[in-house]
């Protein structure tokens, strides 16, 4: 089995990269030490690129969406406002869910990845995976942080919190968590290795648009006829959620219903009840969802602004396409505002609980796109 190859990105693009060879159990077995200006020489090969975390806003949060799609929108809600830029114009990543409902949020900009990108392609590698380059190294146990120090910066990984800086900023954050002596667990190259071949990446950047894995048109020859009408449904649905930016949700309602034509046209051909039809069919259905999720989300944030002493602890969104939402507030008028702000959006709200939480109140309320 070929070694594994792990190619370390520094911050700056004039700075040489660092190539580890790895065998299966984590063990170094070469490393090199690439020239930003050398050419590669060789055709790419696969790599796990580590890219500086400096340059990533990592996030831990606790999301409890059903579906890939659906956290990463509740991650851009959840975050937005510690955004310098509109969060549209900037790459989320979201960790796939694990034993709880905690994940790394990764935010970057869509440009710092197509350098990072770049600089692998000129050093002869082909990423397979992108990791922030401090989460390669294993979450320590309890409160404390594991560093890996070099010159340029160090690599700092705790249970909730993950970063690379300089080493005095570095330094400077460590004494804000009160991490000293003890609580500090020295890290090395080769824990960054293992970290690239004994598990899955931790986060991979490389989501949505910058994907390895698009789905792969299939039986185009003998699906010609439906798989073009399949995909005026499916050339329908990103409309939808471009509308829905501009909060048209009449607009994202009458293009679904223009699509749902669209397929029960292709329905009555002959076979359509293969590949494209059946795609279309469920990008339709997530596109649906992916829409109630937005609209709800979108109303809710919206109406929790004019509410500064109300804000969301948890989100769930159901299969039936109901967001269940807990909001800790201070006090029964709170939560009448908020229901009366998010009616005015065309929201339903339904109170399921409410209890006394850390001096204030948490109530959960179940939305849902009105009729």
């Amino acid at each position: 089995m070929k070694p594994t190859k792990l190619l370390l990105l520094p911050p700056l693009a004039t700075s040489p990269a660092v190539c580890l060879a790895i065998d299966p159990a984590g063990t170094i077995v070469a490393r090199e030490t690439l020239a930003a200006d050398a050419p590669a020489g060789r055709p790419p090969e696969p790599c796990v690129l580590a890219v500086p975390a400096a340059e990533v806003g990592l996030h831990r949060l606790r999301l409890r969406a059903r579906s890939q799609a659906q956290a990463l929108a509740a991650a851009a809600r959840l975050v937005q406002n510690q955004l310098a830029l509109p969060h549209g114009l900037l790459h989320f990543a979201v960790s796939t869910a694990s034993g709880d409902e905690d994940r790394w949020v990764a935010v970057v900009d869509p440009a710092r990845m197509r350098d990072w990108l770049d600089r692998a392609t000129r050093h002869g590698f082909l990423p397979t995976a992108m990791v922030p380059d401090c989460l390669l190294l294993a979450a320590p146990e309890g409160d404390g942080f594991r560093v890996c120090e070099t010159d340029a910066s160090w690599r700092v990984r705790g249970a909730a919190i993950a970063f690379s800086a300089e080493p005095d900023l570095a330094r400077a954050m460590l004494d804000a968590k009160n991490a000293t002596g003890q609580r500090l667990l020295a890290a090395t190259e080769a824990d960054l290795a293992r970290g690239a071949v004994l598990a899955a990446p931790v986060i991979d950047l490389m989501q949505q648009g910058f994907s390895l894995h698009p789905v792969a048109p299939t039986g185009w020859a003998a699906w010609r006829p439906v798989a073009i009408l399949a995909a005026v449904g499916l050339a329908l649905l990103p409309l939808g959620h471009g509308a829905l930016a501009l909060r048209h949700e009449l607009g994202v309602r009458s293009i679904h219903a223009s699509a749902a034509t669209q397929l029960q046209a292709v329905a009555q051909f002959p076979g359509a009840q293969g590949s494209p039809f059946a795609r279309a069919e469920a990008a339709l259905a997530a596109a649906r969802a992916r829409d109630a999720f937005a609209i709800t989300t979108g109303a809710l944030f919206e109406a929790l602004a004019q509410i500064p002493t109300a804000g969301v602890a948890q989100l769930d969104f159901g299969e039936d396409s109901v967001l269940a939402v807990s909001i800790d507030h201070d006090q029964a008028i709170d939560l009448e505002q908020l229901t009366t702000l998010l009616a005015e959006r065309g929201v339903s709200a339904a109170l399921d609980t409410t209890q006394a939480s850390g001096g204030r109140l948490r109530s959960t309320l179940l939305l849902g796109v009105a009729p």
